[in-house]
């Protein structure tokens, strides 16, 4: 890499949430690649894809929004960077792994007037509140989570297992609940 002026880049020391940015198609790079613009920024050579849980390696510079902080290019594969990618929508739950260094982008006119994709809304099982920006493996908010884990212990009569995190009307855990599981009878070795 030639030597160039370095731009100021960001690094976060845990992973943040971001997403990929719409109408970004209007933005241009001063050496005519992004993730280029980002290696000479950082003085790093790509490697591994930014968004958290993907294992590709970087292939281009992407727009992302990090949540709270604005826009950003990123290293990141290319199914990543697809605009029909649900996972990396605003909503979805994406993040950004720790420390992956990132340098500010200018948000473009075709990114301010582009319409938002966003993941379709997910409810808390509970109480109904939008959890689209957990991720997806969430299936109750944090409030009800929280909730959950404070009530006061309930036992399964049958093991005595905790089911605070049951229905009200249940009395027995699953287990209990489907009964003792069969045994193989051992056959008998007859000695000689």
């Amino acid at each position: 890499m030639d030597e160039a002026p370095r731009r100021a880049t960001a690094s976060f020391d845990h992973a943040v949430a971001a997403w990929n940015v719409d109408g970004s198609s209007d933005a241009r790079p001063e050496s005519g690649s992004w993730l280029r613009d980002a290696e000479r920024a950082t003085g790093r050579r790509r490697g591994r894809c930014s968004f958290d849980g993907c294992r590709n390696q970087a292939e281009v510079g992407g727009h992302v929004w990090i949540k709270k902080q604005g826009c950003f290019i990123a290293p990141i594969c290319r199914p990543c960077n697809r605009f029909d990618n649900r996972d990396r929508m605003q909503g979805a739950g994406a993040r950004l792994r720790a420390h992956t260094e990132v340098t500010p982008a200018a948000v473009t006119k075709g990114m301010r007037s582009a319409e938002r994709r966003r993941t379709p809304r997910r409810e808390c099982r509970r109480c109904g509140t939008d959890i689209g920006d957990h991720p997806a493996s969430h299936t109750r908010c944090f409030d009800c989570f929280g909730r959950a884990r404070s009530a006061p212990r309930r036992e399964c009569r049958g093991c005595g297992t905790d089911i605070r995190d049951r229905p009200a009307s249940h009395s027995v855990c699953l287990e209990c609940f489907r009964g003792p599981k069969k045994k193989k009878k051992k056959k008998k070795r007859r000695v000689a």
